[in-house]
């Protein structure tokens, strides 16, 4: 078996089993569906929320990325579906704030 051939069958493993990042220089990250699930969820929070990103390998990848990669991905699992349903992103009319309820214990 060639290298390319090796390649192109790790590629086809890791995509059966996680999620392949692209990069804007052609290079690939990989990592687990829920681990990318889970980064767009708290991202989107975030970003609804008006704060940055959540840290870590897949921000890092994501950022790397084209636009339309983060497309790709939220599009393919989903990142909040209907949990998100009418919320757009930075926008404080949709975040109301909690009331200060220490006054009312004890």
């Amino acid at each position: 078996m060639g290298l390319r051939d090796r390649v192109r069958s790790l590629r086809r493993r890791v995509s059966a089993a996680g999620v392949l990042v692209h990069r804007r220089d052609g290079s690939s990250a990989a990592f687990s569906r829920a681990e990318v699930q889970k980064h767009l969820f708290l991202a989107k929070i975030a970003r609804a929320g008006g704060k940055p990103e959540p840290p870590g390998g897949v921000a890092e990848a994501l950022r790397d990325a084209p636009d339309s990669e983060r497309e790709r991905l939220e599009d393919l699992l989903g990142a909040g579906g209907l949990f998100f349903e009418g919320v757009e992103e930075n926008d404080p009319r949709e975040i109301e704030e909690l009331p200060d309820l220490s006054e009312c214990a004890g």
